[in-house]
Parts: structure tokens; C-alpha cells; sequence
């Protein structure tokens, strides 16, 4: 037991400075906003995306879809947001999708920013790449992971007779099965966006980069799965208090804090383990 506390004693020494520095707290707000003002122009681009294949059966069968995958409130909230573009939206598609991309391009590159500058207040000293390069980062890391999501809202928008095909042809009769083979899906993807965040953000890399990729994805998505499942019967006292949007930041927020703060627990559990091993 004494040999457990000493452990942690000493994680939490070789962790706390560090933690201090990057101040997750702060960094998960500046993450959390700027990820709520990339979700509400995405969330746009997507319902006009699935108007100019006219698969409105598609839009209005999201529901289910959604509520399975996030948070009940945050959830409500995306779909408010789907609901009032689709009656908004007419004949300007083209400059709905282009626009709003661009917004949630930059949105979305800004909450990437953020956590490279966590990191490189960490390493200290001065980041001499130059603006362009550092931000450079987060721009592919957002294209890609925007990318993603259109190429799969394009498949469930057209493909979704070929895919139960597939599926039938595969036997995943149950439905557990597909669920479990997207949340995989969903948890390697966002692990690897985090891994290019963490290797390439960064001056320098971060140390045990992809295995604190995985270690936030399996948490956010996980997370995000037992908010969803497990508590249901607060969502209505959350909504009261802090408001639909209140909801949804206070989910960016926590995700937020999670993404600047596993690495850097991460390393310090690398250094005590390292300075053990030299004993």
C-alpha cells in the first residue's frame, strides 16, 4: 500500500507543474467554444449536402442515430440545429456548403491551435516555425477530420441500401454488432487525428504520442457513450441550468480538458517510470 501512494505521490510531482503550465482548465474552455462554433456550421453544410441528393427520409431519420452516439442535450441541440437549416435552406445550397465550411474550417483549426500551444507551453521555449507552419497543423488535422465526416455522411446519404447488402451479406444480424464495429470505427479515427495533434503540433513531439492518442479517444468516446446511456434522467435539470448551449459546452469543455490533459499525465507517468528503471 505505502509502495502504491509513493507511486502516485511521485505522478503526481512529476505531473503537476506541467499541469499547471498548460492550465487544461483554461485550454478547455478556449477548445470547448471554439468546437461549438465548428458544430453549428457543420451541422449546416451536412443538411444542405443531403438536400442536393433530395434524401430527406435521411435527415429526419437522424434522431435515433445521433441520440445513440452523444449526450441527450447535446444531441437535442445538433438536431435543433439540422431541423431549422433544413427550413431555411432553397435554392443557395452551394454557397450554405462552401460558407459554412469555411467557418467550421476555421473554428474547428482554432480548438486544434489551442491544444498545440498547451503542449508547447509544456516543452517551453520558443516556437521558431513560424506562424503559417504551426497553424498549418491544425488546418489538415481539421480538413481530414471534416473530410471524414462528409465522406461518411455521403455514404449514409446514398449508400445506405448498399451497406445493408453488405451487412446482411456479412450476417450482422444484430444490430449490437454494427454499433460496436462504429464506436471502433469512430475510436481509431479520433485516435489518430489526436496522434498527428500530438506528434507534429507540438515543437517537439509529445513523448508516447499514440498511445495517449488512443488512451483520449477510448475515453472521450467512452465518455461520451455513458453520458448518453447513463444519466438520461438529469438532462432535463442540465437543460434548466445551464441552457441547451450550456449543455453542449459543457461537453466540448470536458472533452477539452480530457485532450490536454492525458498526455501530459501520460509523460509524467513516463518520467517516474523511467527514473524507477534507472534505480
Amino acid at each position: 500500500m505505502r509502495s502504491v501512494l509513493a507511486f502516485l505521490r511521485a505522478w503526481y510531482q512529476a505531473s503537476s507543474g506541467m499541469l499547471r503550465t498548460a492550465d487544461p482548465l483554461l485550454m478547455g474552455a478556449a477548445i470547448g467554444f471554439n468546437t461549438l462554433f465548428a458544430l453549428f456550421p457543420l451541422a449546416i453544410a451536412l443538411v444542405a449536402i443531403a438536400t442536393l441528393f433530395e434524401r430527406f427520409d435521411v435527415i429526419f431519420g437522424l434522431d435515433g442515430w445521433v441520440r445513440d452516439i452523444l449526450p441527450d442535450d447535446v444531441a437535442t441541440f445538433l438536431l435543433g440545429i439540422v431541423s431549422d437549416a433544413l427550413a431555411s435552406i432553397e435554392q443557395q445550397r452551394g454557397v450554405v456548403i462552401v460558407g459554412a465550411f469555411l467557418v467550421a474550417l476555421w473554428s474547428g483549426s482554432r480548438a486544434v491551435y489551442t491544444v498545440q500551444k498547451a503542449l508547447r507551453l509544456v516543452q517551453g521555449g520558443d516556437d521558431d516555425r513560424g506562424y503559417v507552419r504551426t497553424r498549418l497543423t491544425g488546418i489538415v488535422v481539421t480538413v481530414a477530420a471534416f473530410v471524414a465526416v462528409v465522406v461518411a455522411w455521403i455514404l449514409v446519404v446514398v449508400g445506405e441500401s448498399a451497406w445493408n447488402h453488405v451487412t446482411g451479406l456479412l450476417e450482422f444480424t444484430s444490430l449490437g454488432a454494427v454499433e460496436l464495429i462504429s464506436v471502433a470505427i469512430v475510436v481509431g479515427y479520433v485516435s489518430a487525428l489526436l496522434y498527428v495533434i500530438y506528434r507534429f503540433g507540438p515543437p517537439e513531439p509529445v513523448p508516447h504520442a499514440l498511445f495517449s492518442a488512443l488512451l483520449v479517444g477510448v475515453v472521450v468516446v467512452a465518455g461520451s457513450w455513458v453520458a448518453s446511456s447513463f444519466l438520461p434522467h438529469i438532462d432535463a435539470q442540465w437543460t434548466v441550468v445551464f441552457g441547451s448551449i450550456g449543455v453542449v459546452l459543457v461537453w466540448a469543455y470536458s472533452v477539452g480538458v480530457i485532450v490536454v490533459t492525458v498526455p501530459i499525465a501520460v509523460i509524467g507517468l513516463g518520467r517516474v517510470l523511467d527514473d524507477r528503471h534507472r534505480r
